[in-house]
């Protein structure tokens, strides 16, 4: 399978109208992004791995603007199954630098999508001790479930949150990534707060949408203030009829605080999992096979694009909805689906894109 069939489709039904784009300081040759996916190429320790290197820069030759690596765990305990992609030590920096330059050479930009980290259980009633809380996985049964009680988290332990975040952002600066993405959805723990599914913790993080926001914000100003030359993108979930989305209203004003604390660009996605439901705790990371219609995903992304000042990213989408948003000027890119991923490199290592050699 290969990435060039879907941005061939795109590129044809635009023509002249596929035109090049900005997010922030980075100039893109044009407005087509390919997605994060997790390959299993990255090694036990979390390296990216020559295969991996490959993969990626078989993506940018396909022709894409921007290509967005997998997610980066920012931290060790959220690197919950191997191989996963790490951003949580400096020996990683160095391989990371080869496969940005590789999509660097074929002519795309290159992001990284930060995974959050994993928060510390502070001690609690019960005198249990510290240790990594993981989320469960509903239909995996993945991570460790708490007893009756939600778990503490101190202010403490937020502040180790955005250091772990600034610190894989700086080192994805290093590598020489043009951008870094943070995700505020399906699951992530800046999703889990702004939708109101991480109690236990400081008030001043809890009730209103200001306060559930105010993790993300914090972090976007320390990054603004660290890492001023690497541009942000913020990855929200669009309104849906799922009891942990935000409503649109909320939406906007999230994207709004964001654009204003130093996001480059929004990227609307769909909403895979719900955390606000709950009238008492519970754990839960829930992945819903119930795609957001397409008219109201794609509607709210052309809301966003009229209502703040930075691009807007939709997407994943299909290869005609693509060319649709684009040509009807709904977002500023789009995020293609499709594209080989998900573990599939890695049960089939022929299913590899290869680079094109040069003539």
């Amino acid at each position: 399978m290969q990435p060039e069939g879907n941005l061939a489709a795109v590129s044809a039904a635009l023509g002249e109208r596929l035109t090049p784009g900005r997010i922030g300081a980075v100039a893109l040759r044009n407005r087509l992004v390919l997605p994060a996916k997790i390959t299993g190429f990255a090694d036990a320790t979390g390296e990216a791995t020559e295969p991996m290197v490959r993969y990626c820069e078989a993506l940018a030759r396909g022709g894409a603007g921007l290509v967005v690596i997998e997610h980066a765990a920012s931290d060790s305990p959220s690197r919950r199954r191997d191989p996963v992609l790490a951003l949580d030590d400096d020996r990683v920096v160095s391989r990371l630098r080869q496969l940005a330059g590789r999509v660097h050479a074929a002519g795309a930009a290159a992001a990284i999508a930060i995974a959050g980290a994993v928060l510390p259980v502070t001690a609690g009633p019960a005198g249990d001790d510290a240790s990594p809380y993981k989320m469960p996985h509903r239909r995996r049964g993945r991570g460790a479930t708490p007893p009756d009680r939600p778990p503490t988290i101190s202010r403490a332990d937020l502040a180790r949150c955005v250091e772990a975040h600034c610190a894989a952002a700086r080192r994805a600066a290093l590598a020489g990534f043009d951008l870094v993405e943070l995700p505020v959805c399906g699951g992530r723990l800046l999703g889990q707060f702004l939708e109101g599914g991480a109690p236990g913790c400081p008030d001043e993080y809890q009730g209103t949408l200001e306060n559930r926001a105010r993790l993300l914000l914090d972090l976007l100003r320390r990054l603004r203030c660290d890492l001023p030359g690497l541009g942000i993108v913020v990855r929200l979930a669009a309104p849906d009829r799922h009891s942990g989305s935000l409503d649109p209203e909320e939406s906007v004003r999230v994207a709004r605080w964001a654009a204003a604390t130093g996001a480059a660009a929004i990227h609307v996605t769909s909403h895979v999992t719900s955390g606000r439901a709950a009238a008492r705790w519970r754990p839960r990371l829930a992945f819903p096979r119930r795609p957001v219609l397409r008219g109201r995903f794609l509607d709210h992304a052309a809301r966003l694009r009229g209502e703040i000042a930075v691009p807007v990213i939709v997407g994943p989408v299909g290869d005609e909805a693509a060319a649709a948003v684009l040509a009807a000027g709904k977002a500023d890119f789009v995020m293609l689906a499709g594209v080989p991923g998900g573990g599939r490199q890695r049960k089939n290592p022929s299913a590899i894109p290869q680079p094109q050699r040069e003539r």
